[in-house]
């Protein structure tokens, strides 16, 4: 009975400093962020013996670092809603430490030598943890009682995140298809014109779409492609010294022929710039930044890739002067 009288001790320790992580555990959790999205988690503890109805307890945890459903939530109802949570492991413990010293002190008279005396008192003391357990179990039922509308509006919030989230899925998918279908529909339309610019090109094209923030640009250089659109007029007036590409008929093409052009002017080392306005008018059309537009249609295409770093790197090919001027600078969600 002693080493029992020791465990028992230990577990008692144990489930203190249990409910003093849970308190903590909670504080932590307070911290908000409007618009960002809260993380639920469970917290569970026990009493700290093998008491004849030791359930397993479980506050809920509602902060930034959760690990179960995403919940939205106000600042204000995200307080209250720790403040249950506190108020709930405190009742349970008051219950909890209530009982301790009972369990102590039928623990400590049935470890004594036993007399008739003695036995007369183990089984008032027995009758006593009796009239305390049924104690601790009035005090849950009401603790649990308190709690609960929290738990229900906890549950009722993460539904309707989650239905939310779901609506919110939807439309983004649909919005992508959407992109997707004007993207296409995009393609099949033959208005690119490709023309190479030749050593005195003046007056130079304006940047085809210099980042946000960024100086003017002089254009096109000297030996570059300038990708233009047939059915836009351009910001500027193409390079007075320019000629068609001789592989091309001089005509419009379709993104497909387009594709096909730039690929074999990229592996001659020539570099590609667009025509801003004709950038202008594709990101408008198509809700698409241009190199999302180009990648939805040409996945494997590394035109709008960044050249390859390190001290063997020669002249980029690639598209110059893009840049995410548009309509929101969406993706495309997937290749076609």
């Amino acid at each position: 009975m002693v080493v029992f009288a020791y465990e028992e001790r230990r577990a008692v320790e144990s489930y203190r400093r249990r409910v003093e992580g849970l308190h903590a555990q909670l504080d932590r959790d307070a911290g908000f962020f409007d618009g960002m999205p809260l993380r639920v988690s469970a917290h569970e503890w026990h009493a700290p013996s093998a008491w004849k109805e030791s359930e397993v307890f479980s506050v809920i945890g509602i902060g930034l670092s959760g690990n179960l459903d995403r919940v939205r939530t106000s600042a204000e109802t995200h307080a209250e809603w720790l403040a249950a949570g506190h108020a709930y492991v405190e009742a349970i413990n008051a219950a909890i430490v209530a009982a301790i010293p009972v369990r102590a002190q039928v623990l400590a008279d049935l470890d004594k030598p036993t007399t008739r005396v003695l036995r007369r008192r183990r089984r008032a003391a027995l009758r006593t943890w009796e009239q305390a357990l049924e104690t601790y179990r009035t005090a849950v039922a009401a603790a649990e009682a308190a709690y609960r509308p929290t738990r229900e509006a906890v549950a009722e919030a993460v539904g309707a995140t989650r239905a939310n989230d779901e609506r919110r899925e939807a439309a983004r998918r649909a919005a992508d298809e959407e992109r997707r279908h004007r993207a296409r529909a995009s393609a099949e339309r033959p208005m690119w014109g490709l023309v190479l610019v030749g050593e005195q090109a003046d007056p130079p094209v304006a940047a085809a779409g210099a980042d946000s923030g960024a100086g003017a640009d002089s254009g096109p250089a000297a030996g570059d492609v300038l990708v233009y659109r047939y059915d836009v007029a351009p910001d500027h007036p193409l390079p007075a010294v320019a000629r068609p590409h001789a592989r091309t008929p001089d005509e419009p093409l379709t993104a497909h022929a387009l594709e096909a052009a730039l690929r074999e002017l990229r592996d001659e080392g020539v570099s590609v710039t667009w025509e801003s306005a004709a950038r202008a008018a594709l990101e408008q059309e198509c809700d698409l930044v241009l190199s999302s537009w180009w990648n939805c249609l040409f996945p494997h295409s590394d035109l709008f890739r960044p050249p390859p770093r390190g001290p063997d790197t020669t002249r980029h090919t690639g598209t110059s002067h893009h840049s995410g001027y548009g309509a929101g600078g969406h993706g495309c969600g997937g290749s076609f």
